[in-house]
This record gives structure tokens, C-alpha cells and sequence, in this order.
């Protein structure tokens, strides 16, 4: 554990795995609903038999604050927003997604300037409610970090961050090609995101694999480059094998060795 950090939404604990340094990136790692930063370690520990550790990598279990969620009656639970149903067409909580988002900023800029690296040696990702929150922090808060990865999550259609994103696309793109017709599919040439990996199981019972697609196909479509696995047989959790594919895809990111795919690593 490294420590704990007051904020003003209250304390979130960090915790570390590190095999050994020097510390060349880090990789922050959010949980998902009604978790927290020690039980989500926990648990992919438990599920790889060992430690979801790399050479020069720091991961990070950041804790979400205390708040009421609605989907428990109102239950004050560990959680990075509000959601009042699990469903594409719910409303956002942008609110509270600006605030948390804020805050973990900090931590992850403090991290940055204690570590010494740059920026773009971080990647941010997370389980479920933790992935979709990291989708909001590269996406809007990180633009320039090297990667994010979310796994078994979604973010509406409507998400207000695929606008902030349309922004920041024709902000990049030079003054004479604003006014081009064809609008974004032109302007994504210019933009500069992190890249994105996305898994899924294919029998999620909670979110569904569709939701999960529609969402990696809306950062396509804005110019991202994007990794979306399926894994056969795989409901709403985390596999070995799934991890074992992020590890390798975290590992070349850092080594900016990627390239566009979307595959099942079952019958690859």
C-alpha cells in the first residue's frame, strides 16, 4: 500500500504492485461499483494465481468516495458516479463523473511529477463502473497519457464526452479545414487521444457485449486506435486469460508497439 489521500470527496486509498524499479510508466487501475482499490487487487490476484505486476510499472488501485447510489435504494456504496439504471439510455451523472474525474487527476498528476516520468508514459483503465470512469479521465481529463483500457463497461451513445471529443478534434484541425463539409471523418486525421483497449465477455449477463461495442465504435470513429477482444464463455468478471492479454497490450503501449485490431483471443 502506498497511502491514502484526502480530497474533498473523501479518502481514497492506493495501493501498489511493483516487481521492481526503476519506474519507467504507471498503470492506474479502477474498480468497479461497490469495491474498492484493496478488494479489486485482491481479486485479480486471486484470479491469475500471482501478482498483475510488471518490470518498471507501478499499478495503482486508486478507492472511489462513499455516495449514495440510487440502483441500492439510495445505499451509500464505494462508486465513481451515480447511476439510475444500467442501461445505455441512462442519464450521466456528470456531475459527479467532473468532480471525482478532478480529483483523481490530481493523484494521477502527483504521480506523474513524484515518479518523474511524462505523462504519456501513464495509462489509466478499470473494471466495469471503473472503466467507463476511466474512459471519461484519458478521454477528457488525460488526453495526452498513453493508453486506456476498460473492461466489461460502456458509456451511452449520448455521452457527453464524445462531444468534448468533437471539440477537441476540430480544435487540433488546422484553421482552414474547420469548415470542411464531411466534418469529422476529415478532422479525425488531426486528432491526438490515447489509445484504447476494450474486453468483454460475450455472456455478460449485467452489461451487455453490445453496449460495450457501441461504445468502442464511437472512439473509432473519432480517430482512436482501438484493441476489442471477446472472450467466449466469459460473463461479468475478469479471466486470466483476459488479463493475460491487457498485461501484453499495457507492456507494448508503454513500448508504443500497438496496432488497430479487434479480435477474439480464443480463436486467434
Amino acid at each position: 500500500m502506498i497511502g491514502s489521500v484526502e480530497t474533498s470527496i473523501g479518502r481514497m486509498v492506493v495501493t501498489c504492485a511493483l516487481k521492481k524499479k526503476p519506474v519507467k510508466g504507471l498503470v492506474y487501475f479502477l474498480h468497479g461499483a461497490c469495491d474498492n482499490g484493496v478488494g479489486l487487487q485482491s481479486w485479480i490476484d486471486k484470479t491469475i494465481k500471482g501478482k498483475f505486476a510488471f518490470s518498471h510499472f507501478p499499478v495503482m488501485y486508486p478507492t472511489s468516495p462513499l455516495k449514495s447510489y440510487t440502483l441500492h435504494e439510495g445505499k451509500e456504496e464505494q462508486i465513481w458516479f451515480d447511476q439510475l439504471s444500467l442501461s445505455p439510455n441512462s442519464p450521466e451523472d456528470w456531475g459527479t463523473i467532473s468532480s471525482v474525474g478532478t480529483e483523481l487527476s490530481r493523484i494521477i498528476r502527483n504521480g506523474v511529477k513524484q515518479s518523474g516520468i511524462p505523462p504519456e508514459n501513464t495509462i489509466i483503465g478499470g473494471f466495469s463502473m471503473g472503466g467507463a470512469m476511466a474512459l471519461h479521465l484519458g478521454y477528457r481529463f488525460h488526453s495526452n497519457i498513453a493508453g486506456v483500457f476498460a473492461l466489461s463497461s460502456f458509456l451511452p451513445p449520448d455521452s457527453r464526452l464524445f462531444e468534448d471529443m468533437d471539440m477537441q478534434i476540430i480544435m487540433n484541425a488546422p484553421p482552414t479545414n474547420t469548415n470542411d463539409t464531411d466534418g469529422r471523418q476529415d478532422l479525425t486525421a488531426y486528432a491526438k487521444f490515447p489509445k484504447l483497449f476494450m474486453a468483454h465477455g460475450l455472456r455478460d449477463p449485467i452489461v451487455s457485449i453490445r453496449w460495450a461495442k457501441s461504445t468502442f465504435h464511437e472512439f473509432r470513429r473519432r480517430g482512436v486506435e482501438g484493441h476489442f477482444y471477446t472472450i467466449q464463455n466469459s460473463q461479468h468478471t475478469v479471466s486470466k486469460q483476459e488479463l493475460g492479454v491487457l498485461h501484453n497490450w499495457i507492456v507494448d503501449t508503454l513500448s508504443h508497439k500497438t496496432k488497430d485490431t479487434e479480435a477474439n483471443p480464443e480463436t486467434e
